[in-house]
């Protein structure tokens, strides 16, 4: 038979301080990533993409994979994108028969996210 000890547990204040229980666990606050390119809302990073935060209110469809041609694409290089509208060469894309580098670059007229060679 198991021996319940759990009154002689002891925790420091510190541990005391930072326990939350089950079920109380708070949700993190989204990183804000940068503008978003068509309506100026807030894009942040929403698990298996970028995307913007005015997705229901507006319907905004701002979004972008974070892997695109079998490449992870890095908050950083995001941030790069909605800040000065291209990201850095990015190494290691992969075609149909190879791999390539290129900048993701903001096409405004097309209002969405291309390839620069």
């Amino acid at each position: 038979t198991a021996v319940r000890k759990e009154a002689e547990w002891e925790f420091s204040g510190e541990d005391k301080h930072n326990f939350e229980p089950a079920g109380h666990i708070k949700k993190k606050k989204p990183v804000k990533l940068g503008v978003c390119k068509k309506c100026g809302g807030a894009v942040i990073d929403k698990g298996t993409f970028y995307g913007c935060v005015n997705y229901q209110k507006t319907n905004c469809d701002f979004t972008v994979s974070k892997t695109i041609k079998g490449k992870k694409i890095t908050q950083k290089q995001i941030k790069k994108l909605l800040t000065e509208g291209n990201t850095e060469l990015i190494q290691g894309f992969r075609g149909k028969n190879k791999e390539f580098a290129a900048r993701l670059i903001w096409d405004e007229q097309e209002q969405r996210i291309k390839f620069e060679f």
